[in-house]
């Protein structure tokens, strides 16, 4: 039977995500299941791994049955996930404990304690704070202080690994993750030992997996007969190595080469481009080598809260008093502000926010700051402070692309995720870069972007250059109006000078609330 489609499976936060596609790049449908979080203590969120394999179980079957696919007629598939979730296993392949998840931070102490090594590795992170979301803290933290399942433990590795492992029954790792987020370095001789000595992980080397791949590459001889017949699938099925979500998502998007950047919106906004050298910045994270595409560097960018502070905005009644209008219009809050927003002039009237609710990841790379609204008065409106709100997301996208730009000529920005249903976003986000924006026919882009890398593991197509190029296809062009572009410098720059002149005042503000708790 001839090969019609390729098969992604997305693991986030929330749920098991199974998408079919055909080898153009159509969808065809899509099934979710839910994954429940537990929350043992503050900055702790676990999840049972055994959930992820019973949620990939049942989406996989109900994608299927809504199909109405033969499984003969996949060619392959593979996994986009979340990267720093942690998993422990027994000499048995057993789970020890819960998996720790990437948005837990209890290791911020183990963070800080790596960080203050000084040694090379840290180069990723531009020398400058380590996140307690990544792998490497989170190991420190679970052999200090679960020592009986750190010696138990004869493999650590990435949920992404260990769903592989239930699929074909190899345990391997995509250097997607390890280069991301385990200081894994293919160009300096791969694991950094001295690194991993000085801060006391010497005995980790030999838990990890022992073979790396990159993205597309087969795991083992695909699905086992076990798994095939779980999953309704069949047997050898090639299962292709994936990798973090949001970098699969620069598949989807058509990020093969420089030039490009692929930004992900939702709660918080990810971007990411490649680049042919290989380049640190404190501002950014990265230049990671071979990460996506061999031969390339990417360089990762991130604005911790972007819709986030649009949820936040609504959730806490900023917006009810449009509520009455928007019922008697038989439309959305969210849509009556947007129409409201786009008669209100570039700079929303004097208004500038730093949207750090939940402090800034790039380029500033600060933890401590917190939201600010400056420039209120009686004549705002509900309507100015939502404007506000995405003005704010678009500077802080712009500095992390200036610091792109010191480094490579950008050309687009390639887009996917719930800010792309905002035209008015949209075209802020045009003037404000400057930048022509491109959407793209599939926005789920990170189980598009492990269908296409299923369809390198098949065989269907030679690397994941050409199978983007023939399976990406976009919509929509958003063209920058340059005049307003020329009106968001003053603003722009007033934001960027916000956080120079006010860092230490919020620094001790932050400080004195933590104290008072």
């Amino acid at each position: 039977m001839s090969k019609k489609y390729a098969m992604g499976i997305d693991l986030g936060t929330g749920g098991v995500r199974v998408g079919l596609f055909t080898l153009k790049g159509e969808a065809l449908v899509f099934s979710t299941t839910d994954v429940k979080s537990h929350i043992p203590g503050p900055g702790m969120t676990e999840q049972d791994p055994k959930d992820w394999w019973d949620a990939l179980v049942r989406s996989t079957r109900e994608a299927m049955a809504q199909s109405g696919v033969a499984a003969e007629e996949i060619c392959g598939l593979s996994v986009s996930s979340t990267v720093s979730t942690l998993v422990l296993l027994g000499e048995d392949m057993e789970v020890l404990r819960p998996a720790l998840m990437w948005c837990d931070v209890r290791a911020a102490r183990q963070a800080k304690k790596i960080a203050s090594s000084g040694d090379p590795a840290l180069k990723y992170n531009g020398h400058g704070n380590v996140s307690a979301e990544w792998g490497l803290p989170k190991m420190l933290w679970l052999k200090e202080n679960e020592p009986q399942n750190w010696a138990k433990a004869a493999h650590i590795c990435e949920c992404l690994d260990y769903i592989n492992y239930r699929l074909t029954g190899c345990l391997a790792a995509s250097i997607n993750p390890l280069t991301m987020r385990w200081h894994y370095d293919s160009r300096s001789g791969g694991w950094q030992t001295g690194f991993l000595e000085k801060i006391g992980l010497e005995d980790a080397l030999g838990k990890f997996p022992k073979e790396i791949l990159p993205l597309g590459k087969p795991i083992g001889n695909g699905l086992t007969r076990e798994t095939a017949e779980a999953l309704g699938l069949y047997e050898g099925m090639p299962v292709g190595a994936g990798g973090c979500d949001a970098l699969l998502a620069s598949i989807g998007l058509g990020i093969t080469r420089p030039g490009r950047v692929a930004q992900t919106t939702g709660t918080s906004n990810l971007q990411f481009t490649l680049l042919d050298r290989e380049v640190h910045d404190p501002g950014l994270y990265g230049a990671f080598p071979d990460i996506t595409i061999p031969g390339y560097y990417g360089l990762e960018g991130g604005q911790t809260s972007s819709g986030g502070v649009i949820k936040w905005f609504l959730e806490n009644g900023f917006a009810d008093s449009c509520q009455k209008q928007a019922r008697e219009e038989g439309c959305s809050v969210l849509d009556l502000l947007n129409r409201m927003a786009e008669q209100i002039p570039v700079g929303s009237e004097g208004l500038i926010m730093l949207e750090y609710l939940q402090g800034n990841r790039t380029p500033w790379v600060d933890s401590d700051v917190r939201g600010m609204l400056y420039g209120l008065s009686l004549k705002h409106t509900p309507a100015h402070i939502y404007r506000a709100i995405l003005e704010a997301t678009c500077y802080g996208t712009a500095l992390i692309l200036n610091t792109y730009e010191k480094y490579i000529d950008l050309e687009e920005i390639c887009l996917s995720g719930g800010l792309t249903k905002s035209d008015l976003y949209l075209q802020i986000l045009a003037d404000v870069t400057g930048l022509t924006l491109r959407i793209p026919r599939q926005t789920e882009a990170s189980c598009f972007g492990a269908a296409i890398l299923g369809t390198v593991a098949a065989g269907i197509y030679q690397d994941i250059h050409t199978a983007s190029g023939i399976m990406v296809d976009y919509l929509h062009t958003i063209r920058p109006d340059m005049e307003n572009h020329r009106k968001y410098q003053f603003y722009l720059k007033k934001y960027e000078e916000a956080y120079l002149l006010m860092k230490d005042w919020m620094h001790e503000v932050s400080a004195h609330a933590h104290d008072q708790k």
